[in-house]
């Protein structure tokens, strides 16, 4: 069973389940994409009950000879950078961040790097105080690709021929003190400068191929190659030269060992070498181990409460690996330390530890045909933070020839003369980028002009977009529709919007009709047998002012007019003598009238998330179990226009948009009628009384649905006298 299969079936039981990590999930969005081949990313947003929340998951297959693990940094002494550069600059065809850092000084992350076997940067942890006394763990991949995750101490160590040995406080790294011996190579910096002018009381000592070369007591040096330079205190400068005279033979030994503290379930493991280590960072506390929550002492940011964080683990399949961001602070709701272990374990995660989070937690993913990687999640800052280092993800293998195309159009439904926008990309056998310059596309069909990235139709139908290269082909449908015109109709306006891949394209209103078959500009009196009215009006009280008595009946009659069900679908109302009412109560009412589910849906707060999450669940029960043909639902906003939370407007549309059913969401303002129509989900707005014209009701109107079986239409009409 390949990678992607064994990460979709791990999928589908954790986002098909509606009570998953301790959290009634009540909707879920899944999107899945191979990176590159051993590389699967899954952005899975979530609406539960503690509010929307975004995940984003990396599973690697370590075992796949395509796939390199390596740190990413900024490459220079002490500098940050996003994750994004990094990993533009590395490589990286997916990446996250990863150690933990001072937000406030530029000194280096807190714990171990080390990349194919070479070690880049290393405390000795006792000196630093870094790692296991800091109740933060490390990860460790060795050439077998053992996985390990523990408390692992570090030690450097500064030894002689003669048997002289020091213990330095870092390789690589210097902290915001310093004092302690360091050794530094040039993998960040050439020269000295940088220390010195950080720290001028240091003295140096140079080593090249494992011999001292020169004391220096102040002043800057170039680092030698194939060597060392070791800076300390000047302080500590006589008693250092004398153990390490020049000319004298050195050593610098770097060792790892199992913390012994804080791990009341640890299973023994046996660390490897320190020099078969291919890959190893440092992080946070302990989550997971054996499947188990770790129970040992573990650093965890503010572990109560909701935060973005990010999270390495394993599984139980041998060499993988899964990467994950939990999104928060924004529009995700974050993820308190009990609610990581929940969503680990469902993942089917075995040992899992802490990286960086909050503002940090990043994700940059090259998504399937593209040369350059996008950020996945919404880091909580509002922009990329830069922090001190990653996890890159490589795709190893060399180009190969094309094996697959991807067509990507703006939308599939246009009119006449209405640019589409395309996008082609090509893919070879290892799911890399492949330009795709000089592919022959062709529309079949209809006439349409190609442009450089758009096609523009010339007449109208159903067509194919076909994209053909060295025999690899791939074909789109399209739909092409007469060149829409404003129309005549008062008081409505009626646009329709097509919306292909998240992109909202409004035409120009329509001229006839017939653009939607179920407006009739003038339902028939009286009903006919088998139809009935349902009738609907917008606000009725306005300001202070109380209608007169005759205004009222002649309210009352048009709405209660041959016994039609009237809905008052504003709260802000007179009191009126309805016969057949259906009530807006509380936060969410649902009534069977016939052939027509009626659903209150209160959204007052921007949103259903922001009113009353469980609306989501009550809502999809509704409709789900509801044998109606038709839905109509009553709610204070939009989806598309008027949710706080874009994201959960276009979940809410995509649901609508899936029901094989007659959906009419109805809102209600003091501006004037509407309908838009956008993928079969009719939004119509009506007004009520019209402030300008208050005395003259025929200057207002009411939204009437017809209805006989399986048949509706509907139509504005203005209030007439009785």
């Amino acid at each position: 069973m390949n990678l992607k299969t064994i990460l979709f079936f791990i999928l589908f039981i954790l986002f098909n389940s509606t009570n998953i990590f301790a959290l009634n999930v009540f909707h879920s969005i899944t999107k899945n994409q191979i990176v590159t081949h051993g590389l699967l990313h899954t952005q899975t947003s979530l609406v539960t009950d503690i509010g929307w929340l975004d995940i984003n998951i990396l599973a690697v297959d370590l075992s796949n000879f395509n796939i390199k693990l390596a740190p990413i940094d900024a490459g220079v002494f002490d500098t940050k950078q996003t994750i994004s550069q990094m990993a533009k600059n590395n490589g990286a065809v997916a990446a996250v961040n990863a150690d933990f850092f001072s937000l406030t000084s530029t000194v280096p992350s807190f714990g171990i790097c080390i990349e194919d076997e070479n070690i880049k940067q290393i405390y000795t942890t006792d000196l630093a105080n870094v790692g296991p006394q800091m109740d933060m763990a490390s990860i460790l991949i060795d050439r077998d690709l053992n996985i390990i995750m523990e408390y692992i101490d570090t030690n450097v160590l500064i030894k002689s021929e003669s048997g002289q040995q020091v213990t330095a406080n870092a390789y690589n790294k210097i902290g915001t003190y310093f004092h302690f011996p360091v050794v530094l190579d040039n993998q960040y910096t050439q020269t000295t400068d940088e220390i010195i002018n950080k720290f001028p009381r240091a003295s140096t000592i140079l080593i090249k191929e494992n011999r001292v070369i020169s004391h220096m007591y102040s002043g800057s040096a170039q680092i030698p190659n194939n060597g060392y330079a070791i800076v300390m205190d000047n302080s500590l400068s006589e008693k250092m030269f004398s153990q390490f005279p020049i000319g004298s033979n050195i050593k610098i030994d770097i060792s790892i060992h199992l913390h012994s503290n804080n791990q009341p379930n640890l299973i023994s493991n046996h660390l490897p070498n320190i020099n078969q280590v291919k890959f190893g960072i440092g992080g946070g506390g302990l989550i997971l181990k054996d499947g188990l929550e770790y129970l040992g002492s573990s650093n965890i940011v503010d572990k109560n409460n909701r935060h973005p964080r990010t999270l390495i683990a394993t599984t139980d399949k041998f060499g993988e690996l899964l990467l994950i961001t939990i999104d928060g602070r924004i529009y995700s709701a974050g993820a308190t330390h009990r609610e990581v272990i929940d969503i680990l374990k469902n993942l089917g995660a075995k040992n899992a530890m802490y990286l960086d989070g909050g503002g940090s937690t990043t994700m940059v993913v090259r998504n399937q045909g593209d040369f350059f990687n996008t950020v996945q999640n919404v880091p909580s800052d509002g922009i990329e933070r830069k922090v001190m280092n990653g996890i890159g993800i490589f795709s190893t293998n060399k180009p190969d020839k094309l094996a697959d195309i991807h067509l990507e159009l703006d939308r599939t439904v246009s009119v006449v003369g209405e640019p589409i926008k395309y996008k082609i990309t090509g893919i070879d056998r290892s799911f890399n980028p492949i330009k795709l310059d000089d592919a022959n596309i062709e529309i079949v069909g209809i006439q349409a002009e190609i442009q450089e990235n758009m096609i523009i139709p010339k007449t109208t139908g159903n067509a194919f977009f076909v994209v053909e290269k060295d025999g690899i082909s791939t074909e789109t449908k399209i739909n092409i529709i007469p060149k829409l015109i404003q129309s005549k109709l008062d008081p409505t306006t009626l646009n329709l919007i097509s919306r292909e891949t998240n992109i909202l394209e409004h035409f120009e209103a329509a001229n006839y009709h017939s653009l939607d078959p179920l407006y009739i500009d003038n339902l028939t009196y009286p009903p006919q047998t088998g139809e009935y009215y349902v009738n609907i009006i917008g606000p009725t009280k306005i300001n202070k002012f109380i209608p007169a008595g005759d205004i009222k009946d002649t309210l009352n009659f048009n709405l209660n007019q041959y016994d039609a069900k009237v809905i008052l679908a504003s709260k802000n109302n007179i009191a009126l003598d309805i016969h057949n009412l259906f009530e807006l109560q509380s936060n969410f009412s649902a009534q069977d009238y016939k052939d027509v589910t009626l659903i209150y849906l209160n959204s007052d707060q921007a949103g259903l998330i922001n009113t009353d999450v469980h609306n989501w669940k009550k809502l999809k029960d509704t409709i789900n179990f509801s044998s109606k043909r038709h839905i109509i639902i009553l709610t204070s906003h939009n989806p598309l226009t008027g949710f706080e939370n874009k994201r959960e407007g276009e979940a809410l549309h995509n649901y609508l948009a899936s029901i094989p059913k007659n959906i009419f969401v109805v809102t209600t303002n003091l501006e004037q009628n509407s309908v838009q129509i956008i993928d079969n989900v009719r939004y119509i707005n009506t007004t009520g009384l019209n402030t300008d014209h208050i005395f003259d009701l025929t200057k207002s109107s009411f939204l009437q649905f017809k209805i006989e079986g399986s048949k509706i239409n509907y139509t504005f009409r203005n209030i007439s006298y009785t």
